[in-house]
């Protein structure tokens, strides 16, 4: 099935992602702080999968963490896209480029992506979790932090 998502996504990204609830596969690198609270996947070009989820959600992890596709899905069903993680109290930015065509970001609770007006963008996940733990108040730093 994962190679079948990611040729659908492939063949169609914005009719994949009106039909799909996508999230980040708990556990995988993607979405697991180390030692230091810095998520493991770093900033950058890497190859995605699309998995099925539970309650037909559709998740994405790393293709090196996706034990169902098969090294020929892995082949014609490779996603290359730009990875930008999140993390607390702090603006992650990274400079996009032509190596990807697709883009992927930590899920969204009170933070914020932004894209400056470069040629090539950079974009950056604003933390919405300020120095202020409630919502609100970090939705203030969040955005504070952005226009710097």
């Amino acid at each position: 099935m994962a190679g079948e998502l990611n040729r659908e996504f492939l063949a169609d990204p914005r009719a994949f992602l009106k039909k799909y609830a996508i999230d980040i596969r708990v556990g995988s690198d993607l979405s697991t702080p180390d030692q230091n609270g810095q998520m493991k996947a770093e900033p950058g070009v890497k190859p995605f999968s699309f998995v099925s989820g539970p309650s037909g959600k559709v998740e994405l992890c790393l293709q090196n963490e996706d034990a169902s596709l098969s090294p020929e899905d892995a082949l014609t069903g490779m996603i290359q896209a730009y990875w930008l993680p999140w993390e607390s109290h702090k603006a992650v930015s990274l400079q996009l480029s032509d190596q990807a065509s697709h883009f992927f970001t930590s899920a969204l609770g009170g933070c914020g992506v932004y894209r400056d007006n470069a040629n090539p963008p950079k974009v950056s996940h604003v933390a919405g979790d300020g120095p202020d733990s409630r919502l609100r108040e970090g939705m203030k730093w969040r955005d504070k932090k952005a226009k710097k």
